[in-house]
């Protein structure tokens, strides 16, 4: 289903697209999280849906992949990520596949990073034939970001989903895949904790617990996947994961991470629009909170691997 590019978002809550009416995947869904953008003027929460039973060819996927990426795209998604500690960028399937493309224009927004995210996506999902190619018609285009923790940092559990769409509709729409990348010089013998971790049993496991669990805390943890440099994980988008707390690494050293969604045609142009951890969409966020601080709690944006 193609869908055509969303206008920008105001700070209120939007109208419901027309697809969700009688959308066959669709179901009622209280994760215990009410984003602001969702409520009413007068503050009233919105009644929560999370998209389910998405067509993917590889339903309950979880495969980690040795030397995922090259030594040397590691080295500039690492070297990226650093230097502002996070960002995110929407690369489209098209481009993906146009064989004449190897790097965006200078006249593209965050080109550079465009072009970090297109041979990441490449290198881990495309050449080694990750996915079979009935996912990628299904797919409109794949937000990418990274993210940089330090000792001490979490990422809580929690499951993807287009964020923007969420915060303003409270309907959860969950990638086709989610893909994480490790791209510090890290041996095992240098960083204790940050490990992968995802929960096979997918949305049956989030109903139980809920948004970074805040229903029943998550006590044990499945696939745990310690953080190995050039690694990647791909996961099935319904999987709840997070990671474990970093507790030692060398001195001047990062955890980095890059996260890939795949979204289908329906919901992708909205993540398009406003991809996580953009800075346009960070900008938002910060604008939505401050006028909506007096009505709900703010806006959580910390999803990562």
């Amino acid at each position: 289903m193609q869908a055509t590019m969303p206008p920008p978002p105001p700070t209120t809550s939007v109208a419901i697209p027309t697809w969700f009416k009688d959308h066959p995947h669709i179901v009622p869904w209280d994760d215990g999280f009410q984003p602001t953008g969702a409520s009413s003027a007068s503050g009233t929460p919105s009644s929560g849906y999370m998209v389910t039973d998405q067509p993917r060819a590889l339903p309950g996927v979880f495969r980690v992949t040795e030397n995922a990426v090259s030594e040397s795209l590691a080295a500039q998604l690492y070297a990226s990520a650093v230097d502002v500690r996070v960002w995110g960028v929407y690369v489209l399937t098209t481009e993906i596949f146009d064989k004449h493309l190897e790097a965006f224009p200078d006249s593209k927004e965050d080109h550079a990073r465009h072009t970090l995210a297109l041979h990441a996506i490449r290198e881990f999902l495309v050449d080694s034939q990750a996915l079979p190619s009935q996912d990628w018609d299904n797919t409109h285009g794949v937000v990418v970001w990274v993210i940089t923790s330090d000792v001490d940092d979490v990422v809580a559990y929690h499951i993807d989903y287009a964020e923007m769409f969420r915060y303003q509709t409270n309907i959860t729409y969950p990638p086709l895949y989610s893909g994480t990348l490790h791209v510090s010089p890290l041996s095992a013998d240098t960083i204790h904790g940050g490990a992968f971790y995802a929960h096979p049993d997918g949305l049956s496991h989030y109903k139980i617990h809920g948004y970074k669990g805040s229903q029943q805390p998550v006590t044990v943890h499945d696939h745990l996947v310690p953080y190995t440099h050039r690694q990647g994980v791909l996961i099935d988008g319904n999987m709840p994961h997070g990671s474990t707390p970093v507790t030692r690494l060398p001195p001047g050293v990062r955890r980095v991470v890059v996260g890939l969604n795949m979204f289908n045609h329906e919901i992708g142009p909205f993540t398009q629009a406003y991809p996580e951890h953009s800075a346009k969409f960070n900008k938002y966020v910060k604008v939505a909170q401050a006028a909506a601080k007096t009505r709900q709690p703010e806006l959580s944006v910390g999803c990562g691997r």
